[in-house]
């Protein structure tokens, strides 16, 4: 019995790493995917841990062999970790209507977003470099190419695009607007720091 005095995920995912002996298999017991996206992003290669997702009323059990996935991805596994925070986990804020599933495709087919999930995953990356590359992959997530333009200017020019393909009702949702430049930043840090977290709780 281990009580977890931080994040119970992390002591979770550093426990089965450390019980991955090579030996025989290693299962943890869950239904939250932010166990299986850290197992998947911090897990060696080879390795004998699964992931077994109990079954419900409703939905069918499931048991999810990492080195499988991780295999299945490549390289890409090494991005999991700032993709899974940029967009929302239980310690970082989601970003409205903007779900996981797109981004991470977008990464999986350009190298250059992957270079952005590099500066989160260095432990020596500047402040300057977290907040760049953060908003440069928040505006791409948003669908803007346009690396000149900010943040802030870009966010100008969603809302006049969402207000006239919308009719006039008075309210407007700014949530459908990408985050401020400044709330960005913020938001930068703060999974910049969650991904480093598990990097270094998960290294043994």
């Amino acid at each position: 019995m281990r009580q977890a005095r931080a994040d119970a995920d992390t002591l979770i995912v550093k426990t089965a790493i450390h019980e991955d002996s090579g030996r025989r298999p290693v299962y943890v017991v869950a239904t939250d995917t932010d166990i299986l996206v850290i197992l998947i992003g911090r897990a060696r290669k080879g390795t004998f841990i699964n992931l077994l997702s109990p079954a419900t009323s409703k939905i069918a059990g499931k048991i999810y062999n990492i080195d499988t996935i991780k295999s299945s991805v490549g390289n890409a596994s090494k991005s999991i970790l700032f993709v899974h925070a940029m967009t929302g986990c239980d310690t970082t804020s989601a970003l409205k209507n903007k779900g996981k599933a797109a981004p991470w495709k977008m990464l999986l087919k350009n190298s250059e977003l992957r270079e952005y999930a590099q500066v989160f995953n260095s432990p020596s990356s500047t402040r300057e470099d977290i907040a760049t590359a953060g908003e440069d992959f928040v505006k791409r997530i948003y669908g803007c190419e346009d690396k000149s333009l900010s943040i802030d200017d870009f966010r100008v020019q969603a809302y006049r695009r969402i207000i006239r393909s919308q009719p006039v009702t008075g309210e407007f949702d700014l949530g459908l607007l990408p985050p401020t430049k400044s709330a960005l930043i913020q938001h930068s840090y703060r999974a910049y720091l969650q991904v480093n977290i598990n990097s270094v709780s998960c290294t043994y």
